[in-house]
């Protein structure tokens, strides 16, 4: 499913009013899009203006596997129970042959104990403020996860620009 960014903040905004002030609930959460990280030394992320929050993720090497990630942050004892079952992205990029390429969530147990917990293949490559929602397969909670991105660069002149970032628990 794809709207603007216009459409899915009003979308957002309206689930979010309803929102009981516990994660043990159905509801929307809205994660700021200003904690994406990176350990590529090729990728380079910027926060945009405040009054207008995305990061915009361009790279020094064009090329594929280029990874990029952020917390969900549900932290215990609060995550227990909880079921993921949809992430929404809103992005746009540059050139159509510049695009997301994986949606992954990953969940960690410890240091060194990592599970994927949901891997989503689709290619997104608008160029104008697009939102898709990866359905993801009741996925439940056991440790911290994390949504991580794979992106592709056709050149280094291109730019990939996130913007809302929510994930749908019950």
């Amino acid at each position: 499913m794809k709207r603007s960014l216009v459409a899915a903040f009003c979308v957002m905004v309206v689930l979010l009013a309803g929102l009981p002030g516990t994660t043990r609930a159905d509801g929307w959460l809205v994660l700021g899009n200003t904690a994406w990280v990176s350990g590529d030394p090729t990728m380079i992320l910027t926060n945009e203006y405040v009054l207008q929050p995305s990061v915009s993720v361009k790279v020094t090497q064009a090329g594929d596997l280029k990874w990029i990630a952020t917390n969900i942050p549900f932290t215990f004892p609060q995550a227990a129970g909880n079921t993921i079952d949809a992430i929404v992205i809103c992005y746009k990029t540059t050139s159509e042959r510049t695009f997301i390429s994986q949606t992954r969530l990953a969940e960690y147990l410890g240091p060194s104990v990592a599970f994927v917990k949901h891997d989503d293949p689709t290619d997104h490559s608008s160029t104008t403020d697009e939102c898709y929602t990866s359905q993801v397969a009741n996925y439940t909670l056991q440790g911290s996860v994390n949504l991580s991105l794979r992106l592709f660069f056709a050149s280094t002149a291109d730019t990939i620009t996130l913007g809302l970032l929510a994930v749908h628990f019950k």
